[in-house]
């Protein structure tokens, strides 16, 4: 993954008409509004919460409103989505190792009447080849994604996002677990919620992992996970 002079990206959905179904397009109020009707706290909390949060940090250094910004990882892209649609950036480009984002439109057509994404939002997926980036944001963010970063990898992609931000911009990051924390190992689909990857013996964990992908290619749920879904909040 050729990073150092920032993430080469290829368009995954480019930016687009922001016509809608609902009085939510162009609209903050209308999609502050429309919170309570998301029933899904996972999805209320990564479209509202966290849009929120990342504000709250950086409105001393002049908030979100009008600013370019860069989400890193940004998964299937809902947070991307609340800050564009929320928080009256100019721009948010959401990029991400998988096709993810792809969903996202989808998902806004669903829970909002969006018939495309807002004009200001778009998606890309990162390549290992393709044009860089440079000086093109004003704000970059990343939630629970760099402690999954190839740790051979974390310098270069810290730099390529450094060279990404024009001057004077500035850089959000939120890790989260940490490695020692109870549910550190992102494991929470194992039911490892309380330091079970500090207390097993490495090969326990690695036979738990390897008991899941035997368990998953026969849509079975593996021995002691709990009955939802893994959490997709902490960037899995």
């Amino acid at each position: 993954m050729k990073l150092h002079n920032g993430p080469a990206t290829e368009e995954i959905t480019p930016p687009g008409t922001g016509t809608a179904g609902v009085p939510v397009a162009g609209s903050r109020d209308g999609f502050l509004a429309h919170r309570a009707k998301v029933v899904d706290p996972q999805l209320r909390a990564k479209l509202y919460d966290v849009p929120q949060a990342i504000h709250e940090w950086l409105e001393p250094y002049g908030g979100l409103e009008n600013r370019h910004v860069l989400d890193f990882g940004c998964g299937f892209g809902e947070t991307a989505a609340g800050i564009a649609l929320g928080h009256g950036a100019s721009s948010v480009h959401g990029v991400d190792v998988q096709d993810k984002p792809g969903q996202c439109g989808p998902m806004l057509a669903s829970v909002f009447g969006l018939e495309s994404l807002p004009a200001n939002l778009r998606f890309s997926r990162i390549t290992e080849h393709g044009p860089a980036e440079r000086d093109a944001y004003d704000v970059v963010v990343s939630w629970s994604v760099l402690e999954h970063v190839t740790r051979g990898l974390l310098s270069s992609v810290l730099g390529a996002l450094h060279d990404s931000l024009r001057p004077g911009g500035i850089a959000f990051f939120q890790i989260s677990p940490l490695y020692f924390s109870p549910e550190g190992a992102h494991l929470g689909v194992l039911g490892y919620q309380n330091w079970e990857h500090l207390l097993k013996q490495t090969s326990e964990v690695l036979d738990d992992i390897a008991n899941l992908s035997r368990c998953q290619s026969r849509a079975e749920s593996p021995p002691g996970a709990p009955v939802h879904n893994a959490e997709p909040g902490d960037g899995e």
